[in-house]
């Protein structure tokens, strides 16, 4: 079961995996309300009761309450909400036996004046996409203790206890242009690398597509259980500055909590130790390159400036990574040089190779440069598919004067930071192009 719909201010996406030989279910709903547009994913244990009800329950009664009951705090209105559905599941229980063990859990998440609050209990967990991370909004997941007892537990299951006190968002969540919210329930997302998600989220592709190719890497490691995810991607925002509270970690009492605390810590120790040897194997190497071994002589400081970029041995021609520069056919004379910077201090493009499995979010992470600048290159015209990715084994010479790391680009590099060309580079235009040149022809 899917479902996509674009408004104003976010297009979103929802998919429901639920596989008959599952021994849990998931159900979303999106709706509009007076405390503003809410969206809802639930989950139950289908091991000892029928699970589709206790979700469609749930989906209902957050419905009914949030269109009933209007408060001012919408934080307080999803808390509310949630107390409300706990309490409500409870006394079904009591009254009807054959509910049996509802251990259920939801996560409710209300978007008010470009605000998002949010609340959660059980096998559920958010993350904030920035255009270069994730960030855990709720703890991912719930202890397997917590699922079963629920009870009073801080957002354990639902409908155990008359007494449930949900988690809620401290403070919520502002989002900015091109930011995205990914919402899951069920087995199988603990198992995802994040590098993985980001290249999922990072893509063109559209949000349902990137749903759908999250849900099919989630539910392979766990085929038979269920799953869903919900996608919020944001735009025409108001604000300019992002603002969250990221989830904090906890650790329960015990021994076995303790045992892993100090299993842990004993890992960390063995890496240090590793660190610690490679970096005294560096400094001998260091030592004897420089001082016993062939001795380099010294240049002299009439060498023409060049951009040094570390490569690959030149036995591999597929990684090569060179410098497109031209060099003066005689040095000139000490005598001879200008007294003020010239427009060469512009680093030279640099030669690159696209290899199999490159993606813009690989090679912006070598050269910090946006695609857009390498795109509209001249010299790389011609080099790209047609969904303007580049080909496999085009040579790009990538233009680093517009970098935003500062050893490829140490005069500018604060040009290209994240604060002027955006955190997903949507700023990169001719416009841009054409002020910064005018900065540096008036620089020089």
């Amino acid at each position: 079961m899917s479902a996509t719909i674009k408004l104003k201010n976010f297009e979103y996406s929802a998919i429901v995996n639920n596989p008959v030989e599952s021994n849990r279910m998931c159900q979303h709903g999106a709706f509009d309300t007076p405390n503003g547009f809410v969206f809802v994913l639930s989950v139950s244990d289908a091991s000892t009761n029928d699970a589709l009800p206790v979700c469609s329950i749930i989906q209902q009664r957050a419905q009914y309450y949030l269109e009933n009951e209007v408060l001012d705090d919408p934080r307080e209105a999803v808390a509310s909400a949630m107390v409300y559905i706990n309490g409500f599941l409870f006394e079904q229980r009591r009254k009807n036996p054959d509910l049996g063990d509802p251990r259920a859990g939801m996560l409710c998440v209300l978007i008010k004046d470009q605000k998002v609050y949010y609340g959660w209990a059980g096998e559920t967990a958010m993350m904030l996409y920035t255009g270069r991370k994730t960030v855990a909004l709720t703890r991912a997941g719930v202890a397997e203790k917590e699922w079963r007892e629920g009870s009073s537990v801080h957002g354990g299951s639902l409908g155990l206890s008359r007494e449930f006190e949900p988690k809620v968002c401290s403070t919520p969540l502002v989002p900015v242009d091109q930011d995205a919210i990914l919402v899951t329930a069920g087995a199988g997302w603990n198992s995802l690398r994040e590098h993985v998600v980001v290249d999922i989220l990072a893509d063109s592709m559209p949000v349902n597509t990137k749903v759908q190719k999250l849900l099919k890497l989630a539910t392979g490691t766990q085929p038979i259980s269920s799953s869903s995810a919900l996608l919020v991607s944001f735009y025409n925002m108001g604000q300019m500055k992002r603002s969250f509270a990221e989830a904090k970690a906890t650790v329960a009492g015990g021994a076995d909590k303790v045992a892993e605390v100090m299993s842990i810590k004993g890992r960390l120790w063995k890496w240090r130790y590793l660190i610690i040897l490679l970096l005294v194997l560096l400094a001998s190497y260091m030592v004897y390159d420089l001082f016993l071994f062939n001795p380099v002589r010294p240049v002299s400081d009439q060498a023409t400036d060049t951009l040094q970029v570390e490569a690959p041995a030149p036995t591999d021609p597929a990684n090569r990574v060179e410098v497109e520069a031209e060099t003066p056919a005689q040095p000139q004379a000490e005598t001879e040089r200008p007294s003020r910077v010239q427009p060469a201090q512009l680093p030279a493009d640099v030669r690159y190779t696209v290899r199999t499995g490159d993606t813009w979010g690989a090679i912006y992470a070598q050269f910090e440069v946006c695609s857009w600048f390498i795109r509209n290159h001249p010299p790389n015209r011609g080099k790209f598919d047609g969904s303007g990715n580049p080909r496999v084994n085009a040579v790009l010479l990538i233009p680093v004067k517009f970098s935003g790391n500062e050893r490829l680009n140490p005069n500018f590099f604060r040009e290209f930071s994240v604060e002027h060309v955006g955190n997903v580079c949507q700023n990169a235009n001719q416009a841009f192009v054409d002020r910064f040149m005018a900065r540096v022809n008036e620089s020089n």
